[in-house]
């Protein structure tokens, strides 16, 4: 967020930028289900999710950083399992990986990766 707008997705797969009285700047249409966004300086960070795959796949996740007042797409990230949180402080990124699972699809270990 910032004193002219907002950034957010509602449950779908747009990323919207939107002025504090509701006119749209841009918005992205993105290949995954968006999880969470994050704002770090002028670029938003969103965590997606490919729901049509059971548990891990190429590119089944991914962080996408997008320019927050232009909407353009800066960079992308992808992980073979979900990404279940992102966070951003000093310059550095941070998100918490799954990169094991029991037979049965339970998580059996996650990573913390820290990247800016």
């Amino acid at each position: 967020m910032t004193d002219d707008s907002v950034v957010t997705a509602l449950g779908d797969r747009r990323l919207r930028a939107l002025t504090h009285v509701g006119a749209t700047e841009w918005t992205r249409e993105l290949d995954h289900e968006i999880t969470d966004v994050i704002g770090a300086d002028n670029t938003i960070i969103a965590a997606t999710h490919d729901r049509s795959v059971e548990t891990t796949a190429p590119e089944h996740a991914a962080l996408r950083a997008f320019d927050l007042e232009s909407g353009d797409q800066l960079w992308e990230l992808t992980f073979e399992d979900h990404v279940e949180s992102i966070a951003a402080a000093g310059g550095t990124i941070y998100t918490t990986v799954v990169i094991d699972r029991q037979e049965d699809g339970d998580v059996a270990d996650k990573r913390l990766v820290a990247f800016g």
